[in-house]
């Protein structure tokens, strides 16, 4: 059975990359919060690939816990060999689906897809093969 843990080091990593990463300015200006889960299994996408982490939206029965805007689960077996710099681009990449919308006069959580736009700004930022580990032929990455 899959177990979901609360992971107070991965909010603290995401808080810090809210606050310092160039690409999350966004996040940063709309004060975005989330909380961090990690899950023992491993989840692919209809494509087969793996799922590194996801953004949700907490549900409205889950409000009351939390002032965080969004979740992000992270699949640990999907991640156990990527380096720190890695993971923080994982993580990245779910930040940048957050998004805040006030203009209503109340706070909407919005929580995009990946879209072009976002995989330009990785690619751009960290190569189109970041999630993958140094080849034989490679230096360190």
């Amino acid at each position: 059975m899959e177990e979901f843990v609360r992971s107070p080091s991965w909010e603290r990593r995401a808080a810090e990359l809210i606050e310092n990463e160039k690409l999350l300015v966004i996040q940063n200006a709309m004060n975005v919060k989330v909380v961090c889960v990690y899950s023992d299994s491993g989840k692919l996408d209809k494509h087969k690939n793996p799922v590194y982490a996801e953004a949700e939206k907490i549900p409205a029965k889950y409000r009351w816990a939390t002032d965080a805007d969004a979740m992000i689960t992270i699949y640990q077996m999907n991640i156990a060999n990527f380096s720190e710099k890695q993971k923080d681009i994982a993580l990245i990449r779910e930040l940048l689906k957050i998004l805040i919308d006030e203009t209503s006069g109340e706070r909407k959580v919005l929580i995009g897809d990946y879209d072009l736009h976002d995989f330009r700004k990785v690619v751009e930022t960290y190569g189109a093969d970041w999630d993958k580990g140094p080849s034989l032929f490679d230096g360190e990455k």
